[in-house]
């Protein structure tokens, strides 16, 4: 049996994730207290009884090195190598840069759609993520229409960033988590997750959730930084109890799943605060069994 921290329930953690070398997620692991280093990752990993990490592909790794125009991003495999040696499970969703995918002609595409074809039947793979407000393209473009035909033949789920965009970069309105809702009806065979809860906009996170059977949502990035639990919950008092409510309006946290969006919160003070975020009955389900069961992990 595994404790993950001081928690009262036995339970195992997963964790969603950003792994890079980059100035940017250097700086944000600084701001949370920890260091971009995947030793250091993996020791506070195993400090906190975190077992599996499913990591979103960002930047410019690809499935040979540096990735070609169109063509998926897959997370650093230097720092999945050591997380593995250190027993973290690691798996991962192929990242979508969906505007060069709309500047290629057809043919360009097609040869881009077999690269994430080969890439999804690798075992490690677990989804694919979009990045909508980050890319100017709405999630529910027909660009997307071959990635989801193979995410629903293959069974894996898609990862759609919504809410918030850091640094001030992107356009916010491709980011709201109801265009999500458009998706999950049209791809009824798709698994759907609605990143960092839609965050500022989370009563619509929710509902699109409590009406698409095939809608998840994850819990990353509400927070950022190093805090107490008591510091947070006593500043953002109004946020919590605002959150609470509609958690209650989902009433299903067989919905919700964990995770961080690691490097820009400390993973010991995420972990506490949402323990003080759903009850402990539910520790199992969002801390781990839903992640298991949404990415196919089992």
């Amino acid at each position: 049996e595994i404790q993950l921290g001081d928690w009262s329930s036995d339970v195992c953690s997963s964790d969603l994730v950003n792994l890079m070398n980059s100035p940017i997620f250097d700086e944000e692991a600084k701001n949370s207290g920890g260091v971009n280093d995947p030793e250091i990752l993996s020791e506070n990993y195993a400090a906190n009884d975190v077992e599996s990490v499913v990591v979103m592909g960002t930047g410019d790794w690809g499935l040979n090195g540096k990735r070609k125009y169109g063509c998926p991003m897959i997370p650093d495999l230097k720092y999945r190598e050591i997380l593995e040696k250190k027993g973290i499970r690691v798996s991962y969703c192929l990242g979508v840069k969906s505007s060069e995918l709309l500047n290629m002609e057809y043919s360009q595409q097609k040869v881009c759609w077999d690269m994430f074809e080969r890439e999804i039947q690798n075992r490690q793979c677990a989804g694919v993520k979009l990045y909508p407000g980050y890319e100017s393209v709405y999630a529910y473009d027909t660009i997307h229409r071959p990635i989801f035909e193979l995410l629903a033949k293959y069974n894996l789920p898609a990862v759609v960033h919504t809410g918030d965009i850091r640094r001030g970069k992107g356009i916010l309105k491709y980011a709201h988590p109801l265009t999500v809702d458009e998706l999950a009806a049209d791809f009824p065979r798709v698994k759907f997750v609605i990143s960092h809860c839609g965050s500022p906009w989370i009563c619509d996170a929710v509902e699109v959730a409590v009406k698409n059977p095939n809608v998840s949502i994850d819990l990353s990035g509400l927070a950022k930084g190093n805090f107490t639990t008591d510091w947070f919950l006593n500043k953002y008092e109004d946020f919590v109890s605002y959150f609470k409510m509609w958690m209650t309006y989902l009433g299903d946290y067989n919905k919700l799943i964990f995770g961080t969006d690691w490097p820009v919160v400390s993973i010991e003070s995420y972990i506490a605060l949402i323990k003080k975020l759903v009850p402990d009955a539910a520790y199992d389900d969002v801390f781990y069994n839903n992640a298991l069961r949404v990415f196919n992990l089992i």
